[in-house]
């Protein structure tokens, strides 16, 4: 495909793995935009959204703007050991992920197509326990 640009992206396929599993609960299974149905890299992050929310996780590797789609990524890697390279080539409107000779290749439409997703500023940052903060809102539901 002449004119097309190359973009790469290499990860340990663990780390994919857990990423597009966290993503994949924000990604709306029936959707009037295709678009909507895949997770979109780049930028040092990975985001999703159904367009009521919105799940964005830093990833450093993530530094080329593509799409990718979570479902079918999690059932190719599923079987492959967490601790190899994963790398993943999109070149137009296809993402090839390759790892030590097993190969998928996925048709996405094109990242512009994405919602925008502007970059939040946070006033304060901090970190929480997650069974704390999972146990705490438990709590509020009985209100």
């Amino acid at each position: 495909m002449p004119g097309k640009e190359v973009k790469d992206m290499e990860i340990q396929v663990s780390k994919l793995r857990d990423a597009l599993g966290l993503l994949e609960a924000a990604v709306p299974k029936k959707t009037a935009l295709d678009t909507l149905k895949h997770v979109l890299m780049g930028e040092g992050r990975a985001v999703a959204t159904d367009l009521d929310i919105r799940v964005v996780l830093d990833l450093p590797e993530a530094v080329e703007t593509f799409l990718l789609p979570p479902k079918t990524t999690l059932e190719f890697l599923n079987y492959i050991p967490g601790y190899k390279l994963a790398k993943l080539t999109a070149k137009g409107r296809e993402v090839v992920i390759a790892v030590e000779g097993a190969e998928a290749s996925f048709k996405v439409p094109a990242a512009d197509e994405y919602p925008p997703t502007p970059k939040l500023e946070f006033l304060h940052e901090g970190v929480m326990d997650g069974t704390a903060l999972v146990k705490a809102m438990y709590e509020a539901l009985t209100y």
